[in-house]
Parts: C-alpha cells; sequence; structure tokens
C-alpha cells in the first residue's frame, strides 16, 4: 500500500513541501546559531578592551538580530578607542 502512494503526484507534493519547510527550518536554525556566535564574540572583545561595560552591551548585544548590523558592530568595536565609543555604536530602539 505504501509503495502504491508513494507514486501519487499527491505524495510527491506532500514530500516536496515537507522538504522545503525542513530547508527553510535549517537555515534559519543556523543563522540564529551564526548570530550568538557572533554577538558571544563581538563580547569577547568589548570585555577584553572594556570589561566594566560588558554587561551593559550584552544587553544590547542580545537585542540585535541582523547580521550587517552585528558584522558593523563588531568592526566598531574594534577600532574603539573609549568605552563611551563602544556604547555608541549599538543602534538606538
Amino acid at each position: 500500500m505504501h509503495d502504491i502512494l508513494k507514486e501519487t503526484p499527491i505524495y510527491e507534493y506532500m514530500v516536496k513541501e515537507a522538504r522545503e519547510e525542513a530547508l527553510k527550518q535549517g537555515r534559519e536554525e543556523g543563522l540564529q546559531q551564526a548570530l550568538q556566535l557572533l554577538r558571544i564574540r563581538v563580547l569577547d572583545a568589548i570585555a577584553e578592551k572594556f570589561p566594566d561595560i560588558a554587561g551593559e552591551a550584552w544587553k544590547r548585544l542580545k537585542e540585535v538580530r541582523d547580521m550587517d548590523t552585528l558584522l558593523q558592530i563588531h568592526v566598531k568595536v574594534s577600532v574603539a578607542q573609549n568605552k563611551e565609543e563602544v556604547l555608541q555604536v549599538f543602534p538606538v530602539e
């Protein structure tokens, strides 16, 4: 019976839909993991230079949901000369 169902157009459609959804979900999970890893790397850079603002920086980093924004923050943090410059790189909400 199962083999007969496998040959129907509706079965093929359902399998295709399931695969596409799984790929979409996998990409989203991968993106979230990458964002979290980058947040941690930015925090590491901040904590190395200005440990006294690491807690505040982490609160702000957790709110950033965009990879491009996180990458820009990472670059700016890397060249920041003082903690005020670091705190200014976060988007105002």
